[in-house]
């Protein structure tokens, strides 16, 4: 069965909406590892660890953000 990632967005937002940051932060940890190249996503997954005290995750996604902007060519 193919990825879902309108699905897993709705999902997302609905989690943020409750306040169950743990939820969201895992349907969009499975959209951005369905698509990497999906770096708005990524970006708010990093916010959404930053937030939820997972500084280190949150370092994480942004350096893979900042990298793949870089092998792009986005100096």
């Amino acid at each position: 069965m193919p990825f879902d990632r309108e699905s897993a967005l709705r999902n997302a937002d609905k989690a943020l909406k409750l306040g169950k940051l743990d939820q969201a932060i895992a349907e969009y940890a499975s959209i951005v590892t369905q698509q990497p190249r999906d770096l708005s996503t990524a970006n708010l997954l990093g916010d959404l660890y930053a937030r939820a005290g997972q500084n280190d995750k949150a370092m994480a996604e942004y350096a893979r953000i900042g990298a793949q902007y870089l092998d792009d060519g986005f100096l």
